[in-house]
């Protein structure tokens, strides 16, 4: 009995150690290391594969996800949480209002119980934090990202653009070592189209890399249309736009502001494993953008 339980704690650790090198755990509780040239510490928004924390109501700290989506992770919004039908949260959905249509399954707490409750606030905080963090490095400047193009870790592992633009048949590729951490502040215009994307190569995690959108008056979202994406997508401003048919294995979505995520299967950064299912196309959720509650209970959260 005594040799069956040591082999069982043998077998589980060598299990967490191949889901940590595949990227899908977290190592450094939230931590992504960048050498000597810092840190950026995530915190709690490490635990979230969807989170729009904003400090004031209306539009903003909204997310609006449309039907038959798969979400492997948790979501949050602390405005309102809309959701399309047949959708399915392998995670918790934190919000002071959510919205549910038929169909939609949750496998964690909803609104503001359990794991829900007394964490908005700091979400929103740790994603603000996180975001300045990641400016006030320093960094190597580089040309505007606006063709295929690779950064290595090896040339430095923290970048400045002015712009991340890309369109059909063009990819950002990040190169490093599993041990590496990427960070790319992003200043201006952002946008992913369909056919592009980023990919990782020599073995670095999807849970290092970082792209961190700064606040700019006149570019004030990140668009992404069928692309292809791993990694962090954070933010203390900007919106999110999610078009359909985008692959998403590997990511997070963190800002300030709101999403609009019309996604099919994706697969966060956090300790959920998923088993992803064929899917179907997806459509936005009618006026999903226009529906949020102003008024709000410090205790409670309205569910639908």
């Amino acid at each position: 009995m005594f040799l069956n339980k040591n082999l069982l704690k043998i077998k589980l650790k060598l299990m967490v150690s191949s889901l940590c090198f595949l990227g899908l755990l977290p190592a450094h509780a939230g931590i992504v290391n960048l050498g000597t040239q810092g840190s950026v510490n995530l915190a709690s928004a490490s635990d979230y594969t969807f989170a729009a924390i904003a400090s004031e109501y209306g539009e903003l700290g909204s997310f609006s996800v449309g039907v038959e989506a798969k979400i492997f992770g948790n979501v949050a919004a602390n405005n309102s949480l809309i959701i399309g039908s047949n959708v399915s949260i392998n995670g918790n959905a934190c919000s002071n209002y959510v919205a549910k249509s038929p169909g939609t399954v949750i496998s964690g707490d909803v609104g503001l119980n359990g794991d829900c409750a007394n964490v908005l606030t700091t979400l929103g905080t740790d994603i603000k934090n996180a975001s300045a963090q990641a400016q006030a490095l320093t960094g190597l400047a580089i040309d505007n990202i606006a063709q295929s193009v690779t950064l290595s870790a090896s040339q430095s592992q923290v970048f400045f653009t002015d712009e991340l633009f890309l369109e059909t048949g063009e990819f950002l590729t990040i190169s490093g070592s599993q041990n590496d951490g990427m960070l790319v502040n992003v200043r201006g215009l952002a946008s992913i189209g369909s056919g592009a994307g980023i990919r990782l190569t020599g073995g670095i995690l999807a849970n290092n890399v970082i792209f961190n959108f700064l606040d700019n008056d006149t570019a004030t979202n990140f668009i992404i249309g069928a692309a292809e994406l791993q990694g962090t997508f954070l933010s203390g401003s900007r919106s999110y736009q999610l078009g359909d048919g985008a692959t998403l294995n590997g990511t997070r979505f963190l800002t300030t502001d709101s999403i609009l995520g019309n996604v099919q299967t994706v697969i966060g950064l956090t300790d959920t494993i998923p088993v992803p299912e064929p899917h179907t196309s997806l459509f936005l959720l009618p006026l999903a953008w226009l529906l949020f509650r102003t008024k709000k209970s410090n205790n409670t959260a309205t569910v639908l």
